[in-house]
């Protein structure tokens, strides 16, 4: 699930990650290098996000395991 999204956002904001549009600072007020920084960070929160819930499964199975 999160190689999914994390290769989704690029699809949507793929000019604005790799800084191939046309700057329009007035809309947003950021200036373009902002958006790789933030899809990386989001990325990597997606992958933490993934990992932690894939380690709280795990001990949950094997506490079950040791108990039955």
């Amino acid at each position: 699930m999160p190689a999914f999204l994390s290769g989704a956002l690029p699809l949507v904001w793929f000019p604005l990650i790799f800084t191939l549009a046309v700057p329009y600072r007035g809309a947003t007020g950021l200036p373009e290098g902002v958006y790789l920084g933030r899809w990386l960070a989001v990325t990597g929160v997606l992958f933490g996000a993934s990992a932690l819930a894939f380690a709280l499964r795990l001990r949950r199975v094997r506490r079950a395991a040791r108990a039955g």
